[in-house]
C-alpha cells in the first residue's frame, strides 16, 4: 500500500508505515484492502493560507464590520457608536481586515471612512451566502434531534 500526496506538482509517495505510526492494524487493513494506491492532494502551505484568512475572519466584530461595511462605507466613529465599542478596539479590528485587503481605506475631510475592497465585495457575499446555507442545515439537522 502506498500513498501519493500531491502539494502542487511536488509528489511524495509514502508506504503506509511512513503515514503515521498512530495507525491501528485495523486502519492498515481497511487501506490496503478499500483504497489500493490512494492519490491525495494536500496543498499543506495553501490550507495554512485558508486557515489564516479563517482566522481573521472568525470574530464576531469584524464579521459585524464586515456586515455593515458591506451596505454603507463608514467612518470608525459610525462603526464605534453601531457596535458600541471603544475606537480603539474597532481600529484594531480595522486594521485587521485591511492586511487581508478586505476593507480598503479613504480619508474624506477629518475622516477615515471604510468600505469592503472592491474586489473582495461579491467574494465576501458569497461567503455569507454559504454560511448561512451551512447555518440552515445545521439548524435543520438540529431539529431533527430535538
Amino acid at each position: 500500500m502506498h500513498v501519493l500526496i500531491s502539494d502542487r506538482g511536488m509528489n511524495k509517495v509514502l508506504s503506509i508505515d511512513e503515514l503515521s505510526e498512530n495507525i491501528s492494524n485495523e486502519c492498515r487493513k481497511i487501506l490496503s484492502k478499500e483504497y489500493g494506491k490512494l492519490e491525495i492532494e494536500y496543498p499543506k502551505k495553501r490550507i495554512e493560507k485558508y486557515a489564516e484568512i479563517l482566522s481573521a475572519l472568525s470574530n464576531p466584530i469584524r464579521l459585524s464590520i464586515i456586515w455593515i461595511l458591506l451596505q454603507y462605507d463608514l467612518p470608525v466613529c459610525v462603526l464605534v457608536a453601531l457596535l458600541r465599542r471603544e475606537q480603539t478596539l474597532i481600529s484594531h479590528h480595522l486594521s485587521i481586515l485591511r492586511e487581508y485587503n478586505i476593507v480598503s481605506e479613504r480619508v474624506r475631510g477629518k475622516f477615515r471612512y471604510y468600505s469592503i475592497n472592491e474586489k473582495a465585495v461579491k467574494i465576501i457575499k458569497d461567503l455569507f451566502k454559504h454560511l448561512e446555507a451551512l447555518l440552515e442545515n445545521l439548524e435543520r439537522d438540529n431539529s431533527k434531534i430535538e
